[in-house]
């Protein structure tokens, strides 16, 4: 068995990166949504820093410039530089290793530019919670700050949101959300120590932020939670390909050797055994199995459909003499190296049958054989006729491997097709196909007609047919189709849709958390509205919007008249409690709407109604410019109120945008990078299983073959040899679960002392199980070495039936079922 190899980079603390500064990441998704989400703090924070100007410079105002700039530098300056960074590190990774290097983008590690990111993050994330409780701070000189522009919030303060949207980038999901709650009493004491008075008044901005932070955090972890999960199933999933791959390399390693032992060894080596006088076709066929075996064959005299063709015609007229060939090439193709060995194997294998059966029984009987070989635009054709006695192909034993195998499969894995035409009584025609792919299509065969094959089936096209089910291929395609690839939008990109998000428990948590921090906003401004009932009830109807978004919807799918209600009932509630504000400038968190309705638009978006949240954004600024107007205020408090919740909004939804699309992106990707590795896997695997396997068939078949191309007198010894090698080559091909086992010593000495041994395989090409290989090859192996004559059958049964194998031998009847029990009859 080969080792797969590793499948992807380390992962700690249960598949969450360990530690404050995070250095690993399991995979690709979790890669790219750090990215993502860095640049989501990033433009976070320019948000913030656009809005709060005015608040800065009033800052700057009241403080010596060169210490207010060091205090605000790192709020201002590093979010921006780690998204800069995140930018150069997505290039970069761009010319990283490539899958042909033996890797692929699952084992990823962050590199030098990302952990610099994570650096100057986890130095933000520090920062700012000591900034907010001992770092000296002028107090606030806010009276240059523009009355409509939020006077009475905070920059300070407000920088808590790009904050905690970094926090889960560096810090462990509990220590995150601990943070994220830390900061509302920090930013209190922040407020009293720069001069704000302990009143209610005070808490109103900590604890507004705390739930809008807290909603943020909770779409962050959920989107890196999915991230993670997708990487594991990705790892599992490139190791089940590669596993896949393999085992599918090891029966398509097998196949070949069977091929061309039975085409190359044993065409030889049956005559020998079976007492043919000694002639030069018996010569040539032995010299013809030697220079296979030494690889002195194929290469470049398959390369072109030239070379192809006087390679048939040169080995056609070794083995047979009087055989007539022609030649006509319009276009000169070149070849796969798999295209041309198959199509020059499957002509050596027809005029091996032909000359080995079209005669029947008559040795006087005169045979005309030909070979026609056509190169044109559309591919290349080969045909081997005879005018012998035919056969019925009803009448082909099923265990017999020339046409099926060394003619039709080989085509076909090849990528060509072969047409078989018997007759009785009316010769052989076996038509060999190759259609050479045209530009824009993968090398698919067209359908030319269905032909008779060696059991009366009918063949289709090559490689055009759909892969049939339980293949690798299908097993994959099935896979990323489960993954995202090729499905809706709205299905996408989580093995769970991110609607379903909302009907957990943390995201209901987060909801509790949103709707008492606005109960507290309304009870610390009641004494400000006019009329308060509209208040309360604005309140409760957008309690009942919430509540309607955490719903768990079946199929997690929310219900339109739900996406179409809630935009509305975000601009009545948003109309409503503004008209009873009668405080002149900005209204403070006496307009709570703003920020309500902004959550509620969020979670829109994570219901995936993205029109729906921007519908009722549009409200949200129609319902407020119209207060405005209404109220003589002037338009810029309009812009003012409004513009920062749109960048929210806008944000929330490149997170679910961008998610969706890096999950795509990566799935399409990764799928060419698995199959590739896979395949470079399993051709690895093919070449060292065929090497092995062939140096074996060479080191037992080389002396006798050898010894008859050399013209060494055909003596009963050397006749002996060449029976018990065949037979024990014919087992490793009808019975290759006995190979490499204690069964095949046991077999050759069995056949030396004149017992006849038959071992034959119909089971799956799966391995057989442990328990059941032990004890069958321990009970075949003891009866063949007790049996002095007569006949030994082995055979592995066909799947789905309740015995697995059965042993008949003179005086002993034995039965094997799956789980190694034995029964003797």
């Amino acid at each position: 068995m080969v080792a797969v190899g590793r499948t992807g980079a380390r992962v700690t603390d249960r598949g969450r990166p360990g530690g404050v500064l995070v250095r690993s990441v399991p995979g690709p998704y979790s890669v790219r949504l750090h990215r993502i989400i860095a640049v989501i703090a990033a433009l976070a924070a320019l948000t913030t820093d656009v809005l709060s100007i005015p608040v800065i410079l009033a800052r700057l105002a009241v403080s010596p410039v060169a210490p207010g700039f060091l205090r605000l530098a790192p709020l201002v300056g590093l979010p921006v530089a780690a998204g800069l960074l995140v930018l150069a590190a997505a290039i970069l990774s761009r010319h990283r290793a490539s899958p042909d290097e033996g890797r692929t983008t699952s084992d990823v590690r962050l590199g030098p530019v990302d952990r610099f990111w994570h650096l100057l993050l986890a130095v933000l994330v520090l920062w700012y919670p000591l900034l907010l409780a001992i770092v000296p701070f002028p107090a606030q000189g806010l009276t240059a700050a523009a009355p409509a522009l939020a006077p009475d919030q905070d920059f300070v303060v407000s920088y808590s949101t790009p904050v905690v949207v970094a926090s889960p980038l560096v810090l462990p999901r509990r220590t995150r959300f601990a943070y994220a709650v830390a900061l509302a009493p920090l930013s209190v004491l922040f407020l009293v120590r720069t001069g704000s008075e302990a009143s209610l008044g005070t808490l109103q901005a900590p604890v507004f932020l705390l739930a809008f932070n807290l909603l943020f955090l909770a779409a962050a972890t959920w989107v890196l939670d999915q991230a993670r999960r997708l990487d594991v199933a990705h790892q599992v999933r490139e190791g089940q390909e590669a596993t896949t791959r393999i085992a599918s390399a090891r029966n398509r390693a097998r196949r070949r050797m069977n091929d061309f032992v039975h085409d190359h060894v044993l065409s030889a080596l049956v005559p020998l055994a079976n007492g043919l006088e000694d002639d030069a076709r018996l010569r040539a066929a032995a010299g013809l199995a030697v220079s296979s075996l030494e690889g002195t064959v194929a290469g470049d005299e398959v390369a072109t459909s030239t070379a192809l063709f006087e390679t048939i015609a040169r080995r056609s007229r070794m083995v047979c003499p009087e055989i007539r060939t022609t030649v006509r090439v319009g276009v000169d193709h070149v070849l796969p190296s798999d295209v041309g060995r198959a199509v020059l194997d499957a002509v050596g294998e027809a005029i091996t049958n032909s000359l080995r059966h079209a005669g029947g029984q008559d040795p006087c009987l005169r045979i005309g054989r030909s070979v026609a070989m056509v190169s044109e635009e559309a591919g290349v054709t080969v045909v081997v006729a005879d005018d012998g006695r035919g056969f019925d192909p009803h009448d082909v034993p099923t265990g017999r491997h020339g046409i099926r195998h060394s003619i039709i499969r080989r085509m076909e894995e090849a990528g060509g097709r072969a047409r078989v035409e018997p007759g009785t009584g009316r010769g052989t025609r076996v038509e060999l196909v190759w259609q050479c792919p045209r530009e824009g299509s993968e090398g698919a065969l067209a359908d030319t007609g269905p032909g008779v094959v060696g059991n009366g089936t009918t063949t289709g096209p090559g490689r055009s047919a759909a892969p049939p089910d339980g293949s690798p291929r299908r097993h994959v395609e099935s896979w990323w189709r489960r993954v995202g690839v090729g499905r809706r939008a709205e299905e996408l990109p989580w093995g769970v849709s991110v609607s379903s998000s909302m009907q957990t428990l943390p995201a209901r948590v987060v909801g509790v958390c949103a709707v008492l921090a606005h109960v507290f906003l309304l009870v610390a401004n009641a004494q400000v509205y006019t009329h308060l009932p509209p208040v309360i009830v604005s309140l409760v109807a957008q309690g009942v919007v919430a509540v309607l978004l955490l719903w768990e919807w079946p199929g997690a799918r929310l219900p339109r008249w739900v996406a179409v209600a809630a935009p509305l009932v975000i601009g009545a509630t948003n109309m409503a409690v503004l008209l009873v504000i009668p405080t002149p400038g900005w209204p403070g968190y006496a307009a709570w709407t703003l920020g309500s309705a902004t959550m509620l638009c969020w979670g829109l978006i994570m219901r995936e109604r993205r029109w729906a949240a921007w519908a009722g954004w549009v409200l949200l600024v129609a319902t407020t410019l119209v207060w405005v107007l209404l109220t003589g205020r002037p338009l810029v408090l309009a812009v003012s109120m409004t513009v920062g919740h749109m960048a929210t909004i806008a944000l929330w939804d490149l997170v679910a945008t961008w998610s969706g699309r890096v999950a795509e992106t990566i799935a399409a990707d990764e799928r060419r990078q698995i199959e590739l590795v896979a395949e470079q896997r399993a051709q690895e695997e093919v070449r060292r299983l065929q090497d092995e396997a062939m140096a074996s068939v060479a080191d037992r078949a080389l002396p006798v073959l050898e010894a008859v191309a050399s013209g060494t007198d055909l003596t009963p010894a050397l006749r002996t040899r060449a029976r018990l090698l065949e037979a024990e080559l014919r087992d490793e091909i009808r019975a290759p679960c006995f190979t490499g086992t204690r069964v095949v010593p046991a077999a050759r000495a069995a056949r030396g002392r004149g017992v006849e041994v038959v071992l034959l395989d119909d089971g799956p090409e799966s391995p057989v199980g442990d328990v059941l290989e032990g004890v069958m090859v321990e009970e075949v192996a003891r009866v063949l070495e007790g049996a002095e004559n007569g006949r030994v059958v082995v055979r592995r049964l066909p799947p789905g039936r309740r015995v697995a194998a059965t042993l008949v031998a003179q005086g002993t009847h034995l039965t094997f079922s799956a789980d190694g029990d034995v029964s003797r009859e």
